[in-house]
C-alpha cells in the first residue's frame, strides 16, 4: 500500500526539495555563468529551452490527467500508469527525432547542434520519471518525487561543478544534466516496482479517454513551457548568444524563487480535485484562501527588494560581464506575484475541469508575449525580450483572475485588507533596505529587510499567532509517522 501524505506534509517535502533544487542549481547556474560567459551561457541556455519546448510534447498533459484520475480511482491506477507509461515511450522516441529534424533544418551552428544531440536522451528519462512520479502524486505522495529531486540535483551539480574546476569544454555539460535525469528515472522506477507489479499496455480506450480529457490540458501546458523558454529562443535567433545570456541571467533569478508556489500547487492540486468531486464548498473555499494569503504574503516582499537590490544582486551573482542584466531583472521580478499566483489559479481551475479555459487565457498571453518580442528584441534586444514576457503573462494573470474569480467567491474587503498590510510592511523593509544598501553588504542587508518585514507584518496583524501556528503545524505532522490519507 502507497502511503498517502497530508497537504502539509507534502508541501513540506517539496518545499525542501525544491528549495535544494533551485537554490543549489541557481548558484550552479552562476558559477557556470561566470565560466562560459555571455556567449557560452547563451549558447547553454538556448539549447536547455529548445529542448524544453520539444519536451513537453512528450507528455501531452497525461502526466497531470493521470494525477487526476488516480485521485478519482485508485482502484485503476495499474492500469492507468501502464497506458501512460507505453505512451510516452513512443511519443520520446518520436519526439527526439523531431528535435534532431529541426536543430537541423534551423541550421544552427554544429556546436550548438552537438550539445542539443547530447541532451535527447534527457527527455526519455525526465518523460518517464515524470509519469512514476504523475502516479505517486495520485495518492498523495510526494515524498519520493522529493528524494529524486534533490538526488538527481545533486548529480548535476556535482558533475558540473567538477567539470568547471577541469575546465572543460562547453559541449561536456550537457553530460550532467544526463546523467542527473537517468538516476531520477531509474530511482522513481524501482519506487513504482515496490508497491506495483506493472508492465507495458496500450489500450486504445484508455488512451482515447485520457486524450479526451488532456487535450483541453496539453495547450495549457505546451503554453506554459513555451512561454517559459521562446524569449531566450528568439532572442537568440534575432539578436544573439550574447543578448541570450544576458536575459537568461536576468530570467533565472525570478524562476529560482519559483519552488515554494511549486511545491504548493503539487500539492494543492489532488486535494482541489478531491473537494471538487466531494462537492465540500466550505472546505474548497478555506484551502484556496488560505494557500492565497501566504503566496501573496511571500511575493511582494521579492517585488520590493528586488526594484531596490536589483543592481547589487546582479553584480554580486554574476559579476560586471552580466551588468546589463539589471534592467531586465528588474522588469521580471516586478511580476513575480503574478508568476506565484500561475500555480495555485492553474490548479484549481483544472480541478473544476477549467483547463480549456486556462489554457486559452494563456494562449492569449503566450500570443501578445510573442508578438511583442519580434517588434521589442531587435530594437531592445534582451530588453524587449523581458518586456514582452511581463506585458503577455501580466494580461494572461488577469484573465485567470477572472475566471478563478467564478468559481470561488473571493472576499475582496478581507483579501484588501490584509493587501495593504502587506504593502505597508513591504514600504517600511523597502525604506529600511534603501539606507542600509550603501552601508553594509547587500546580503546582510537583505537578512535585516526580511525581519523586518515580518515583524512590521506581525505587529500590525497582518500575520497571527495562528498562521503561525500553522506553520508550526506544518512541520511537526510532517515529522509525523503514519499511514493515515488525510486531507487539510
Amino acid at each position: 500500500m502507497i502511503k498517502a501524505y497530508s497537504f502539509s506534509q507534502n508541501t513540506l517535502y517539496l518545499t525542501i526539495a525544491y528549495i535544494f533544487e533551485k537554490i543549489f542549481v541557481f548558484f550552479y547556474f552562476i558559477f557556470l555563468a561566470r565560466y562560459l560567459g555571455t556567449v557560452g551561457f547563451g549558447i547553454y541556455s538556448f539549447a536547455i529551452s529548445f529542448i524544453a519546448i520539444f519536451l513537453v510534447f512528450v507528455d501531452l498533459g497525461f502526466s497531470t490527467v493521470l494525477i487526476r484520475e488516480i485521485a478519482k480511482n485508485k482502484e485503476k491506477a495499474k492500469e492507468y500508469l501502464e497506458n501512460v507509461l507505453t505512451f510516452k515511450i513512443i511519443t520520446s522516441l518520436i519526439i527526439s527525432l523531431f528535435v534532431v529534424f529541426f536543430v537541423n533544418l534551423l541550421n544552427y551552428p554544429i556546436s550548438t547542434r552537438y550539445f542539443i544531440y547530447l541532451l535527447i536522451p534527457f527527455i526519455i528519462f525526465e518523460s518517464l520519471s515524470s509519469t512514476f512520479f504523475a502516479f505517486f502524486r495520485g495518492f498523495q505522495n510526494l515524498y519520493y518525487e522529493s528524494i529524486s529531486f534533490i538526488g538527481g540535483k545533486s548529480i548535476y551539480i556535482l558533475l558540473g561543478f567538477i567539470f568547471i574546476f577541469l575546465k572543460l569544454p562547453l559541449i561536456y555539460f550537457a553530460l550532467p544534466i544526463v546523467v542527473g535525469s537517468l538516476f531520477s528515472f531509474l530511482y522513481s522506477f524501482f519506487k513504482a516496482k515496490k508497491y506495483l507489479n506493472f508492465g507495458l499496455s496500450l489500450n486504445k480506450q484508455i488512451i482515447s479517454f485520457f486524450f479526451k480529457i488532456a487535450l483541453p490540458i496539453v495547450f495549457g501546458v505546451i503554453f506554459s513551457v513555451i512561454f517559459s523558454n521562446i524569449n531566450t529562443v528568439i532572442i537568440s535567433s534575432l539578436v544573439g548568444d550574447h543578448f541570450a545570456g544576458v536575459f537568461s541571467a536576468a530570467f533565472r533569478i525570478p524562476m529560482a524563487l519559483l519552488f515554494l508556489p511549486t511545491a504548493v500547487g503539487a500539492s494543492i492540486f489532488p486535494v482541489f480535485s478531491y473537494l471538487v468531486k466531494e462537492n465540500n464548498k466550505e472546505k474548497l473555499e478555506n484551502a484556496f484562501e488560505k494557500v492565497l494569503f501566504y503566496i501573496i504574503l511571500l511575493s511582494f516582499p521579492i517585488v520590493f527588494g528586488g526594484l531596490v537590490l536589483g543592481e547589487k544582486i546582479i553584480s554580486f551573482l554574476y559579476g560586471p560581464k552580466f551588468l546589463e542584466a539589471i534592467v531586465s531583472f528588474k522588469i521580471l521580478i516586478f511580476i513575480t506575484p503574478f508568476l506565484f499566483l500561475d500555480f495555485i489559479f492553474s490548479s484549481l481551475l483544472t480541478a473544476f475541469d477549467k483547463q480549456k479555459e486556462n489554457a486559452i487565457s494563456r494562449g492569449i498571453g503566450l500570443a501578445i508575449n510573442i508578438f511583442l518580442s519580434f517588434i521589442l528584441i531587435p530594437q531592445l534586444t534582451h530588453l524587449g525580450g523581458a518586456i514582452a514576457f511581463a506585458v503577455g503573462f501580466v494580461v494572461f494573470s488577469l484573465i485567470q483572475i477572472l475566471m478563478v474569480s467564478k468559481l470561488i467567491p473571493f472576499q475582496f474587503k478581507k483579501i484588501f485588507k490584509k493587501l495593504i498590510l502587506i504593502i505597508i510592511s513591504c514600504l517600511i523593509m523597502t525604506f529600511l533596505l534603501y539606507f542600509l544598501r550603501e552601508k553594509i553588504h547587500f546580503f546582510f542587508s537583505l537578512l535585516i529587510g526580511i525581519v523586518a518585514y515580518f515583524l512590521s507584518l506581525y505587529l500590525l496583524g497582518g500575520i497571527k499567532n495562528e498562521n503561525l501556528k500553522e506553520l508550526k503545524l506544518m512541520v511537526t505532522v510532517t515529522l509525523r509517522r503514519g499511514d493515515k490519507d488525510k486531507i487539510e
